[in-house]
Parts: C-alpha cells; structure tokens; sequence
C-alpha cells in the first residue's frame, strides 16, 4: 500500500514537469546494439559516423537508454545566429518578391496554415500553363534543420533568374513545386516537431507506425501532413527531394524496410546524377533504410501511394550553419539539384477516355516493374526512367486496360485512350458527406457491395447499414471518390470533406458580365478549380480570373451548365471543397469540423536494423565532435570516459529520469 501511495505521489508530481527533450550521440555499431537501441524508444536525429547514431528524446527515454548498457553523450547544442536563415515571415516575403520580380515564370501557391496558423506557402516555377511533368521540393519538415530551407529557397531562386538554356528548356517543358518551410512553426522555435509536438515526418500514413517517436496521434493527425498530403492528390509528381539536415547524404525508398524498391536501378542512378554534380565535402548516396529505417516519412508516402520517386537529402552535417558555412554548402549542393532536376530520360503521356476525349486519372503499370505509379487528375504523367522503350499496361476503374509501349527517344507526348466498359451511372445520396455527419449514404440502384476507391489512396469498403451504405469517414482522406459497385464503376461521384472549417464556401453568383463568383473564407493564391459532369466525370480545368481570401471569379466559358449537372472541385489553401450542381439547387461545401476523428490505426512491428553503411571517420570508438565551428554551445560535460552514458549529474536533466529509475528495480541498473 505505501508503495502504491509513493507511485501515485511521483506520478502526480511527473505530471506537472515541463518534459524536456536532448539530443544525444549513442554507439551501436552492431546489429545487437541497434536491436537494443530500438527498445529505447529514442527518435532519430539525422545524424551517424562510423558506428555512433544521433538520437533525440526525453527523460524517459534516456533512462531506458541507461539500462540498454549503450556507450552515449549528449551532442552538442547549436547556437544560431539570427542572419543565418529565413523566419517564416521573411521566408514568405522572399517567395512574394521572387513572384513579383519574375511573374512570367514563378506562380505563389498557399498550401494551407501551421498548427498555429502560419502560412505554408510555396512557388511553382515554369512557363508552361499545362506543364507536361512535375518536380517537387520540400524543406523544413523539422524546424530545426535550417540549412534545408535555405537550400529550397536558393533553388527556387536559381530557376526563377537562370538564363541556362537546358533549365530554360526544363521550365519550357515541366513545372517545379518549391515548398521552404512546411513547418514553419518549428523553424520559429528551432525545433525540430510542429507545435503539436509530432515529427511531422513521422506522421504519413504509409507504413505510419505508433512506435515511432513522436509519430502523432494516428497518421495525417496534422495540417502541415495534409497540406503535402492535398498537393500530391491534385498534382502528379515525377520526381522529387525532401531537404532535411543534420548529415550529408542522398536517400532512396524504401526507408521502411532493407528490402530494395523494384525500381532499385532508376532511383540509384538518379541519385548518382545529383552525387557526381554536387561537391558537398563528404557527400555520400544510399539506400535509405541502410542508413537507418523509419515509418511514415515523406518519400515513402510520395512513393508508396502514388509511385514518385522521392528522396531524402541531408544538406549540412550541422543542421543550423551559420551563414559563411550555409553559403558555401549552397552552392556546392545546387549543381546537384540541377542535375536531378534535368535528368534527360522521362516516360511522359496523356490518358483519356476514348469517347470524350477528356483526360482521365489512371494507373501506370511497367511490365519490368512492379510498383505502379499513377497520372495527375486529367490523365497526365511524366516519370525519369532510363534511356530506352518500355512496355507499360494503363488501366482506369470502369475502363478497359491497354498495353503500349513507351519510348524515351519519342518526343511527342503520346496519347493513351481507355475504352469505358464498366461505367455506371449510378449516383450516392447526399454526394456530400461532410464530416460533422454519420457517413451514411444510399443508391438509386441496388448493389451487393460497395467500395470507394481512388488511384493513390487506399481503397475503403463501405458497410450495408439499413436500407443504405455507410463508411467511417475518420479514415478516410477528404476529396472525390469513385464508387465500385458490384463491378459497375461511377467515377468520381462522391465527395468527403475535409476535417476542418479554414476554407468553406457560402454562395456562388452569376454577375453581369457572365463570369462565376464563388464566395466564402480561406481562398488562397495558386487555387485549382475543375468542372465535373457527364456520365465519365472527367476533370475540366476552369478559368480561374482573380481570386482574393473571399472572393473567386471564374470564366464559366465552356462549362455546359444548360445541359448538364456540374459539380466543381476547389482546391485551395491545402483543402479540398465542392459545390454540387451549381446550374441547380447548389449543394455548397461549407466545411464542419468533426468533436474527434477517433481514428487509432496502427502497422506491425518491423525490424530496425538498419545495416548502415554511413563513413566512418578516425576511431570507431570515439563520439563524433559536434563542435565544428567556433558558435556551438556544449552540452554537459561528462566527467568519466567516453563509453559510457554515467557521468555525473549529466544523464538527468529534470526530475522525471530520475523518478524513473527510482521505479525501475536496482538489480536492473546498470553500474559503471
């Protein structure tokens, strides 16, 4: 009893101490050591060299990390200076004047807001107005790895000023999507989670595991994730880079498992292209599970769902530089990005439905390899391959697959014509089913089964509940959705709406002159509006003539509002809205946020060995030395010798360790 009386004393006190987290250097270069590391629970730091890992955690775990018997000191802290690196405000002002100086190529997109409300904001750079490809890079998922940002953001100035006729040709052709800051909120606090205290790089749902650290409440629990999460839904990515810091080293997927992609040799030799051009001191390629493994990343995601080609670049050892050391990485690492950027091989159609001739999202398929990739909303890809003619099926639910073949050396972009077989006309009621409902619908048709489906997206089987349908919409990703019923497909006839309220829609108006005026909040730059009708649904571009935070004016030319219901897709802001019908009794999405998502989903368990092979410098036994550079403050000292994590006063930081072990039987404690 007096025991239980002591635990219920510390636990109440525990719960009132502000949790710290450190990060520290810890030596496991053996398989054994990493399988006793992983029991700590410790998140990685971006970090390695030779058998030393650089973790990040709090009391808790550096208490576990004491009974793993693991040699460990902490890293050193980095004292920033403020002219080194952009704060979100002035990240946002240097993306407007790139915008403003160079209009004709360098477009202002709003992907949505922080968890605190700052913008996330990016740029598309090209001077196509359909773009035959897409490149995308994102920096700063982790608020404290500066350098990646900055290196986003001189890339995006480069393309935005560059008179070099191969990237002119690259911006002629293609459009490159560049994202500084998607967490603004940890670049303010030079910490590495977003405010709600996740790893935002931790919080896709590909592979998302709950063991992770600091993984989030269920995958995509955050806005900054669901803002990448809406611009790979509605743009059709090629390939792409994740800036990160804290090494330096190019990754490729899987980072979930050892076992190699089965586009192993592609994704290999488009990362040789940026190593050979890039003259980062150090600078190594790998795999990225052999660096070391992690769930629910980024690159996993972009690969795993819709087949991009994504990487992870560390851009400086030291994750915050100061500014004479980011320069010169800088531009040792642009020349690298301008090579992956330019990579001259690319596999490139347009699919459509043979008898409307409007595009259609689909499914490509290589016949050497197995992992499929899918096209943009209108039918539209582009993906580096190597040089050379391949043989692809392209299928569509509802349509007819086909075998072509595709050539690198062709330089027309070939046309790919589905045949509609099973497309039904079939329609759910409501079309709309906002989140603040119970996700019940019914069908002007019987049906036996029902399931929503989507390229990208894992597909959701719907429920017979009464006389109708019913699906959890906790789980599922907001968005239009086509319905498969008993075989027979209704493309893209059910709308999900999104979790929150911060864009919602109040009325649309016909004026004067003819043009459309949706009102409502949260509009943002670079909006994407598509019309929706016809028994194939197939996704028409709109006009789109000025947009302000209220107000969208539209050009209605082209839409066939006397003849047919037309439904719109707004995609702004990171959201996603609908107006159903708009020739009719309009169905406006006005956007409810749900009490709880309520959604818990977790992964197996999977081995994390990560085999790595990062470089080894000098002694394998000794710490790395994180004070390269004169502005670094040490963390404390440790006054015993290198080898082990027992130093004096060091290990506890607060109370909460040292409440811990006080619970943790004695014979457990590792002794010195």
């Amino acid at each position: 009893m007096l025991f239980s009386l002591f635990n219920l004393s510390i636990a109440l006190a525990v719960s009132a101490i502000d949790v710290p987290v450190s990060d520290v250097w810890v030596y496991a270069p053996t398989v054994e050591a990493k399988a006793r590391l992983e029991t700590v629970g410790m998140g990685w730091a971006e970090g390695s060299e030779g058998g030393w890992l650089r973790m990040h955690g709090g009391p808790a775990e550096l208490a576990r990390l004491e009974l793993a018997d693991l040699p460990w000191r902490y890293a050193a802290k980095d004292l920033v200076p403020e002219t080194a690196y952009q704060s979100p405000e002035e990240m946002v002002a240097a993306l407007e004047a790139l915008a403003l100086s160079s209009p004709e190529r360098v477009t202002l997109v709003d992907l949505g807001w922080s968890v605190n409300g700052r913008p996330v904001v990016g740029v598309r750079i090209s001077f196509a107005d359909t773009p035959s490809g897409h490149w995308r890079i994102l920096g700063a998922h982790h608020g404290d790895e500066t350098s990646s940002a900055e290196l986003a953001l001189f890339t995006a100035q480069s393309l935005a000023t560059t008179e070099d006729p191969a990237l002119l040709d690259l911006l002629e052709r293609d459009a490159v999507w560049i994202v500084p800051h998607i967490n603004p909120d940890g670049i303010e606090n030079l910490r590495r989670t977003n405010d709600n205290g996740v790893d935002l790089n931790r919080n896709y749902d590909f592979e998302w595991s709950s063991t992770e650290w600091a993984a989030g409440a269920h995958w995509f629990s955050e806005p900054e994730t669901r803002n990448v999460r809406t611009l790979g839904a509605t743009v059709q990515f090629g390939a792409g880079l994740s800036m990160h810091s804290g090494a330096t080293n190019l990754g490729w997927v899987w980072n979930y498992t050892t076992d190699p992609t089965q586009d192993a040799e592609i994704v290999a030799a488009l990362a040789g292209a940026y190593g050979e051009s890039c003259t980062q001191p150090g600078f190594y390629l790998t795999n990225g599970a052999e660096w070391y493994i992690t769930h629910g990343d980024t690159t996993d995601w972009s690969y795993g769902r819709h087949g991009v080609l994504d990487y992870t670049l560390e851009v400086t050892n030291r994750k915050n530089p100061n500014a004479s050391t980011m320069s010169e990485a800088l531009d040792n690492h642009l020349p690298g990005v301008h090579a992956f950027l330019m990579w001259p091989w690319l596999m490139r159609g347009l699919v459509q439905d043979a008898e409307t001739g409007r595009g259609i999202p689909a499914t490509i398929q290589r016949n050497d390899a197995p992992w499929p990739f899918t096209t943009g909303l209108q039918g539209r890809f582009s993906r580096p391959v190597a040089s050379g003619t391949f043989g692809v099926t392209v299928s569509a639910p509802g349509y007819a697959a086909v075998d072509v073949e595709l050539s690198t050396d062709s330089g027309a972009i070939p046309t790919i014509e589905l045949t509609p077989t099973h497309i039904s006309s079939a329609r759910p009621n409501p079309r709309l089913l906002s989140r603040s409902g119970d996700g019940f619908f019914t069908l002007d048709v019987e049906a036996d089964s029902v399931t929503l489906i989507r390229p990208g997206e894992a597909p959701s089987i719907a429920e017979r509940q009464d006389d109708g349908w019913h699906v959890g919409l906790e789980a599922i990703s907001p968005g239009l959705w086509s319905l498969d019923i008993d075989g027979m497909v209704a493309p893209r006839v059910l709308f999900v709406g999104e979790l929150d309220t911060a864009v919602s829609l109040e009325s649309v108006d016909t004026d004067s002159d003819g043009t459309l005026e949706l009102h409502g909040e949260g509009f943002g730059r670079g909006c994407q509006i598509w019309g929706i009708w016809g028994t194939d649904r197939g996704m028409t571009p709109v006009t789109v003539l000025s947009v302000s935070e209220s107000i969208i004016v539209l050009d209605p030319v082209g839409i066939p509002l006397e003849s047919e219901t037309v439904d719109l897709l707004l995609v702004t802001n990171g959201r996603q809205v609908v107006l159903l019908n708009i020739g009719g009794d309009v169905v406006l999405d006005t956007g409810v946020t749900p009490a709880d998502t309520g959604v818990t989903p977790d992964t197996e368990d999977t081995d994390t060995d990560s085999g790595s092979t990062s470089p080894q410098n000098g002694d394998p036994t000794r710490p790395p030395d994180d004070a390269i550079e004169g502005d670094v403050e040490r963390g404390p000292s440790i006054a015993k010798p290198v080898g082990c994590g027992c130093g004096t006063g060091a290990l506890y930081p607060s109370a909460w360790a040292l409440v811990i072990l006080l619970l943790v039987p004695s014979t457990r404690r590792h002794h010195c």
